[in-house]
C-alpha cells in the first residue's frame, strides 16, 4: 500500500541551485561526519528533515520538501542520514536518480548523469584511485565504484536504468559490491536482538527504510530485512531485485528473485503461506458466493448480479473486497486453514529465533481494499497480539494487532533466514 504524504510533480536530477553535498564535503572533509541533527540541518540549510525512526537517528531529505541538494549538478532526489545517539553522523544514502521516483531515462540520460556523479567524486580533495566491482542482481548488473578519503569513504552504486546512489560513511569498511550485498550475522546471534518487556512482549527493532511516495512496500520490507542481516543492499537494490514497479510487487517475482539471488544474498526464503483464495480467480469466485450467501442470512448488502458477472471481465481482487463489508469479509477468512493457532506458531517460532518475517496483507480502510507488505516483528501469546512494522517512517516501528484479525488479513506470510 501506498501512504501518500504530499502530491507533487517534479523532474528528477534536474539542474538548479541550492545547497551542494560536494561543498559541504570540501569544507568539512571527516568532521561532517559526528555532526548532530541540529548542525547538520545548518549546514545544508534545511529548516526540516522527515523523522525516519522516532529516536531521530534516522532522517530524511527528500525533494517534497521544497527544499533544494545538490551532488555533482545533479539535484538529489532523496537523501537519508544516519546518526549514532553519541557520536553523530555516520552514514549518508543519496539517492540520485531511481525508476520509482524519476520514470524511466534513455541510455543517453542516464549516463550523462553518471558520469557527472563520477566526476564529482573524483575531484573531492585527496580522493583515492577508486575500485571497480559488479554483481549481477534480478538478472541485471549492479556497479559499484568506490573511492576512500582520510577518514571517510564514498561508493557509487549504479544500475543501467534502474538508479544512480552514493552511499558515504565514516568508517573505512565498504569492501567489493559482491561482500556488501550478503547478509553478515550468526544466527545464534540474532537472539540477542530479542526486546522483552513485563506485560509479555516479545519484539525485535529492525532498521526502518521508508518507501516513500512509492508502491515499493514489498522491496522496503526486504530492503529492511537484509539491513537487519547486515546486507547493504539498499530499497533501489531490493526493487530490483524483486522486479518491483512503482505500482506494487508481484508476489510470484519476489519469490523468483529472492530465490535466483539466494547465495548472493546468503539468505534464504520459504513461503509458508499463500491464500489461494484471493490468488485464484475460481476460488475468489466460489468466496464471492459464499460472502453472498451469508451476507444475504444477516440481511446485509450482497454482491449484485451484475458485479458478480463483472468479475469474469475485470478479474480485481482489490475492487471486489471493497465492495464488501469489512467484518463480515475478515469473520469469514478467520476460518481458513491451517488457522491462527498455526499462524501464532510460525510467527512465535521466527521471533524467538531473532527473525522478523515478511508479511502481505490486505487492508480494508475508508471502503477501500489494497494489498501491502510489512514485516511481523513481535508477539504476546498471553494477550493474542502480534506485533509488525510498516515502511512509512517514524510512528511505525512497532504496531499491534489482535490475532484473529492478523490472521484474518494475511495474504502471504514468508520466512527469510541469514545462511
Amino acid at each position: 500500500m501506498k501512504r501518500t504524504l504530499l502530491l507533487l510533480l517534479f523532474l528528477c536530477a534536474s539542474f538548479l541551485p541550492g545547497q551542494t553535498l560536494e561543498n559541504l564535503l570540501e569544507k568539512k572533509g571527516r568532521s561532517l561526519f559526528g555532526t548532530q541533527k541540529e548542525q547538520l540541518m545548518q549546514l545544508l540549510g534545511m529548516k526540516r528533515l522527515i523523522k525516519d525512526s522516532e529516536d531521530e537517528t534516522q532522517l530524511r531529505y527528500s525533494k517534497i520538501l521544497g527544499e533544494k541538494l545538490t551532488f555533482g549538478g545533479a539535484e538529489i532526489v532523496e537523501a537519508v542520514f544516519e546518526f549514532d545517539k553519541r557520536h553523530g553522523l555516520y552514514r549518508m544514502s543519496v539517492s540520485i536518480y531511481n525508476r520509482g521516483d524519476c520514470g524511466t531515462w534513455d541510455n543517453k540520460q542516464f549516463n550523462q548523469v553518471l558520469d557527472q556523479q563520477k566526476t564529482a567524486v573524483a575531484s573531492l580533495k585527496q580522493a583515492s584511485q577508486p575500485q571497480f566491482s559488479s554483481r549481477f542482481l534480478g538478472g541485471e548488473k549492479v556497479s559499484q565504484m568506490l573511492w576512500f578519503f582520510p577518514g571517510y569513504c564514498v561508493a557509487l552504486r549504479w544500475s543501467s536504468g534502474e538508479y544512480i546512489t552514493l552511499l558515504f560513511t565514516d568508517k573505512q569498511e565498504t569492501t567489493a559490491i559482491q561482500s556488501e550485498l550478503k547478509t553478515d550475522v550468526q544466527s545464534k546471534d540474532l537472539r540477542k536482538n530479542i526486546r522483552r518487556t513485563v506485560g509479555g512482549d516479545r519484539f525485535i527493532s529492525v532498521p526502518m527504510v521508508a518507501q516513500g511516495n512509492k508502491g515499493y512496500c514489498f522491496s522496503a520490507s526486504v530492503a529492511r530485512l537484509l539491513k537487519y542481516y547486515h546486507s547493504s543492499v539498499d530499497l533501489h537494490i531490493a526493487a530490483q531485485i524483486l522486479d518491483s514497479t512503482t505500482e506494487g510487487t508481484s508476489l510470484t517475482s519476489a519469490l523468483e528473485g529472492l530465490e535466483k539471488n539466494a547465495q548472493k544474498l546468503k539468505l534464504k526464503v520459504n513461503l509458508v503461506y499463500s491464500d489461494k483464495s484471493v490468488h485464484e480467480i475460481p476460488k475468489f469466485e466460489k468466496f464471492m458466493q459464499d460472502y453472498n450467501r451469508a451476507a444475504k442470512k444477516l440481511k446485509m448488502e450482497t454482491l449484485s448480479k451484475e458485479e458478480m458477472r463483472g468479475f469474469s471481465r475485470y478479474p480485481d481482487v482489490a475492487y471486489y473486497i471493497s465492495l464488501m463489508n469489512r467484518k463480515l469479509f475478515l469473520e469469514m477468512r478467520a476460518d481458513r486453514k491451517p488457522g491462527k493457532t498455526a499462524f501464532l506458531k510460525t510467527v512465535k517460532d521466527e521471533i524467538d529465533a531473532g527473525r522478523p518475517l515478511i508479511w502481505s496483507v490486505v487492508i480494508m480502510e475508508e471502503g477501500k481494499a489494497t494489498f501491502h507488505a510489512r514485516l511481523i516483528n513481535g508477539y504476546n501469546e498471553s494477550h493474542q497480539k502480534i506485533f509488525f512494522t510498516d515502511s512509512w517512517g517514524a510512528g511505525f516501528e512497532k504496531e499491534e494487532m489482535d490475532l484473529g484479525e492478523a490472521w484474518a488479513s494475511t495474504i502471504e506470510l514468508i520466512k527469510a533466514r541469514p545462511l
